[in-house]
């Protein structure tokens, strides 16, 4: 919690919400009070505006609907749900959800979307602070418009529009502590003491090697093998650039990005998810399948979004569970930071509705606590996400970590390889919850 809190205060990125805000604002605007006179229900104000602004899903496949209308349509548990909580909260400011306005809502969802609300809310509960969160978030909706708000999603990263305009301080670092007291507990403080000394001394090329070769020696806390074999087959390939000097690709501004990814970030990856969590994770240019399945029931046109790198389950069928989006070290577009995010974030969204919908056809309890996680590396940061769905579709700031590019820069390793291996563990956690 510490570093998320330094993180919140500092507000370390620059991103954007949206360009052209306030223009997209008044355009609402002006739509909204064109279609208050407009006596169609599915064309009103809300439709456009809420959090439910997604296009109906007239045609649904008949295996999907019955699915969603038979295993869990009975369910016993009489858990509140995050949304009834809201409606409570609303009502006690004099702002009360009509009957109405309440089908406008549930008639501008998605299809998949009432499902897993039907699913999921009946077996969770969340807590007031974050009820309090999402009725802020609807004043949020009202007052916005981007891409986030019209796919349902709450970003709760430090530094977005909504967290630092509209939550309150309390509320949110209440939810912050639900979510995170439990992952700051799951790297050992006696690895990251290890890990701060091992980086502490300044050290030749030739000692380098020799401290690498001691990572082999025998040790019996499982914790620390996993760590030390980890970093002895990840770590090579940065000292062998740092030992070409002048040379050294990491200091190479007109590197390409599968150049970037292929030596220093996917292997990284792929080995922290091996050693730590036993799930296989696929470099490369690769159509996200939840996605595809999203375009085909919704009948969207337009190819499948593609990811960089994709993480699996370990279950018998193989779900998604964590997508990568990179790019060039040093040459990054203007736009591509935030069109990286939000196709994570929308990915992240899709992972979790398929991953639930796919489980209730194969006659199968959903997990309750199924987290979907993104990784964005942008320039020289590498910066991991995870996405929950209580009520609401919520997106998280893991942490993010500097890529150490030369010898004078190895004591940002520590937290380098924490922050890798606590998202490998965060991933491991989230695949035994099948």
């Amino acid at each position: 919690m510490k570093i998320r809190n330094e993180v919140h205060e500092k507000v370390v990125s620059n991103r954007a919400i949206e360009p052209n805000e306030e223009s997209l604002r008044k355009k609402q605007k002006r739509l909204d009070e064109q279609e208050d006179a407009d006596e169609d229900v599915y064309s009103s104000n809300y439709a456009s505006s809420s959090l439910t602004n997604k296009p109906q899903l007239d045609e649904q496949e008949d295996d999907d609907e019955d699915v969603y209308s038979s295993n869990y349509a009975s369910s016993s548990l009489t858990n509140k749900s995050c949304s009834q909580q809201k409606t409570s909260e609303r009502g006690k400011t004099g702002e009360d959800i009509t009957v109405e306005e309440q089908e406008r809502r549930e008639n501008g969802s998605d299809h998949d979307h009432n499902l897993v609300k039907n699913l999921l809310n009946e077996l969770q509960q969340c807590s007031e602070k974050m009820a309090s969160l999402v009725c802020s978030f609807q004043v949020y909706c009202d007052d916005s418009v981007n891409e986030l708000i019209r796919n349902e999603i709450m970003d709760l990263t430090p530094s977005s529009e909504f967290v630092l305009r509209y939550t309150n301080e309390d509320d949110y670092m209440q939810v912050l502590k639900e979510i995170f007291e439990p992952v700051d507990k799951l790297f050992p403080e006696s690895a990251i003491e290890f890990l701060e000394e091992f980086f502490s001394e300044n050290c030749t090329h030739q000692q380098w090697d020799n401290r690498l070769e001691s990572l082999l020696e025998p040790e019996e806390d499982p914790f620390f093998i996993k760590l030390k074999r980890f970093l002895f087959e990840t770590l090579p390939a940065f000292f062998d650039a740092y030992s070409l000097l002048h040379n050294n690709p990491l200091k190479n501004h007109d590197m390409l990005e599968d150049e970037f990814m292929n030596t220093y970030i996917h292997p990284v990856l792929k080995r922290a998810l091996w050693r730590f969590s036993g799930i296989r994770y696929i470099p490369g240019n690769q159509a996200i399948q939840a996605s595809a399945y999203r375009k085909s029931i919704m009948k969207q046109e337009g190819n499948a979004d593609r990811s960089d790198g994709i993480a699996y389950t370990t279950t018998e069928k193989p779900y998604e569970i964590c997508i990568v989006e990179g790019s060039r070290p040093y040459v990054v577009d203007d736009t591509k930071e935030m069109s990286d995010y939000v196709q994570n974030a929308r990915a992240g969204k899709d992972i979790i509705n398929y991953t639930v919908v796919s489980e209730v056809k194969l006659k199968r309890a959903p997990p309750l606590q199924f987290k979907s996680y993104m990784v964005q590396s942008i320039g020289l940061s590498l910066r991991f996400y995870l996405m929950d769905y209580l009520g609401i579709y919520r997106l998280f700031e893991i942490e993010t970590c500097e890529i150490p590019t030369d010898l004078e820069s190895v004591d940002l390793f520590p937290s380098f390889f924490r922050t890798v291996v606590t998202w490998a563990l965060m991933v491991r956690g989230t695949d035994q919850e099948f």
